[in-house]
């Protein structure tokens, strides 16, 4: 929300407090997450590394909401950012699955590897035959509504 308030009225120091807050947040959560997958895994997830992931993916969406980016857009970006609600809904489930059945009898870079471009697949399978369609639909089904409560809000 605060990367959102700074992409649509600039930079003021709540929504850096904001997102100070969420990242100092966010690195112990990562890294106490990371330590579980590891531990669950019998793997070893350095904590630097996590750290630095976490760190870029903030810098980055701060560089997106400040439009400092905005020169590199392409229009394809706008199909990959479609894809990531459902990326979202199902990889995490789906991953663990396959990574506790695949990951003792698959060599881990091909079982990674496998997993991320299967997930992406259903994600765009999911987007083009679930999300696109139902778009129109739910927008119609709802739109009465949402107006009867914006003119009822507005009036008081």
């Amino acid at each position: 929300m605060a990367l959102c308030l700074i992409h649509r009225f600039g930079p003021s120091p709540q929504p850096f407090v904001i997102l100070a807050l969420a990242l100092a947040n966010a690195i112990p959560r990562g890294i106490g997450f990371a330590d579980r997958v590891g531990s669950r895994y019998g793997a070893e997830l350095h904590r630097p590394v996590v750290v630095a992931v976490i760190v870029a993916g903030f810098a980055i969406m701060l560089l997106i909401a400040l439009r400092v980016t905005a020169s590199w857009a392409r229009p394809w970006f706008a199909t990959l950012g479609a894809l990531t609600y459902p990326l979202y809904l199902i990889h995490a489930h789906i991953g663990f699955v396959v990574f506790e059945r695949l990951g003792p009898h698959v060599n881990a870079t091909l079982l990674m590897l496998g997993t991320v471009a299967a997930m992406i697949a259903a994600a765009t399978v999911l987007h083009r035959y679930v999300e696109k369609p139902l778009v129109p639909r739910l927008k119609r089904l709802l739109s009465p509504r949402l107006s009867r409560e914006s003119a009822a809000a507005a009036r008081g």
